[in-house]
């Protein structure tokens, strides 16, 4: 893959994810029978909590205001990077803020 050449599934521009230095990231993924393999969501919220970009936190947030399930992240992230609790529960506690 190439930085900055898009991908597209039915006209949909799509991060390609490599799990090569994370193979944790592949977990919960259908097999290679599937053509388009969807992260699951704590996958997602792991991928923005990590990174610097001021819209993944945003994103985060999003996401646990339409209902992402911060249980089940929060246990991925207890499996595989502890380091993103405390991100993660920043961001409940700002979506909750929001939602006031």
């Amino acid at each position: 893959m190439k930085p900055g050449v898009p991908i597209q599934a039915n006209g949909v521009i799509v991060d390609h994810l490599s799990a090569q230095d994370e193979p944790f990231l592949s977990e919960g993924l259908p097999g290679a029978d599937v053509q388009l393999a969807v992260a699951p969501i704590e996958v997602l919220l792991y991928l923005k909590l990590k990174s610097p970009r001021a819209k993944d936190r945003a994103d985060v947030i999003e996401l646990i205001k339409a209902g992402a399930d911060v249980a089940r992240a929060r246990a991925f992230l207890a499996a595989h990077a502890t380091q993103f609790i405390p991100a993660l529960d920043r961001a409940v506690d700002e979506a909750r803020a929001e939602e006031e």
